[in-house]
């Protein structure tokens, strides 16, 4: 019998086509229209600088992607959870939590204090119950009359 093994790499600039399909097939998997997916489509691939920056995590379930996180930082500013994306079919079985909480001990291993989360509103609950704490709302630049929620999440002391 085999044992179910998470394990985490850094995504690197050959990756950005495939990580940008599993963001939109995730996003897909809420139930929103062809319409307004093709209308968020440019905020769903990961940008090249956070690919460089080698802030970009990709977790494998049993050798196979499930799923992906990043963050964005500029000098001076709060870091930012840009994406949390994962596969579908593994949705349900503890795995987002998985890269939440790797999410979590990078953020840790970078010494910040917090980071702030842009949430599609289907995954907000998701967040509020890993621990984040809302603190407002955003318009959406790419489908207007859409907002997100705004999170933070305070990193716990080590």
């Amino acid at each position: 019998m085999s044992e179910n093994k998470i394990t985490f790499i850094t995504a690197e600039a050959h990756h950005q086509d495939l990580l940008g399909a599993l963001a939109f097939r995730s996003k897909a998997s809420w139930g929103y229209s062809r319409s307004f997916l093709e209308q968020c489509k440019s905020e769903l691939n990961v940008p090249q600088n956070c690919l460089e920056g080698r802030l970009v995590q990709m977790g494998y379930y049993n050798q196979e992607l499930m799923g992906f996180y990043s963050f964005a930082h500029k000098k001076g500013a709060e870091p930012d959870l840009n994406f949390l994306f994962l596969e579908p079919r593994f949705k349900g079985q503890g795995l987002g939590r998985a890269l939440f909480e790797d999410a979590v001990q990078t953020a840790i291993g970078y010494g910040w204090i917090s980071f702030i989360i842009c949430s599609d509103p289907h995954a907000n609950n998701f967040y509020l119950h890993m621990g984040a704490i809302p603190i407002g709302e955003l318009d959406s630049l790419s489908c207007p009359g859409h907002t997100l929620p705004i999170l933070r999440y305070i990193l716990p002391d080590i």
